[in-house]
């Protein structure tokens, strides 16, 4: 639900954060969020009028050498009226370990 803050210690330790954000399947047109992804202050996504006619595919941002990522969901332009938002899928891919080659085989 609107107003949420989560926030995830990352220790530099990932690459990658995917995820496909939206709101929650049955919102109807109520539903209205502004979405923001930040990785130590800086905004990796954002997006102040999220609706559930929004068309958002998978996000892959990078999160490379980040300490902390923070999902926010805060009210949009209808307060808390269908703000049921979903962070679906979400990962976190780990950065490999330096030194070490990855072969394909």
């Amino acid at each position: 639900h609107a107003k949420t803050i989560l926030v995830y210690r990352l220790d530099r330790q990932f690459e990658k954060f995917t995820v496909t954000p939206g709101l929650q399947h049955g919102t109807g047109d109520s539903g209205n969020v502004a979405v923001t992804v930040s990785a130590d202050g800086k905004t990796l996504f954002e997006n102040q009028a999220f609706t559930s006619q929004t068309q958002q595919g998978p996000l892959n941002l990078d999160v490379s050498g980040c300490q902390q990522l923070t999902l926010t969901v805060d009210f949009g332009q209808q307060q808390n009226v269908g703000d049921r938002f979903v962070w679906g899928a979400p990962q976190l891919i780990r950065a490999s370990p330096q030194g070490l080659a990855v072969s394909k085989k």
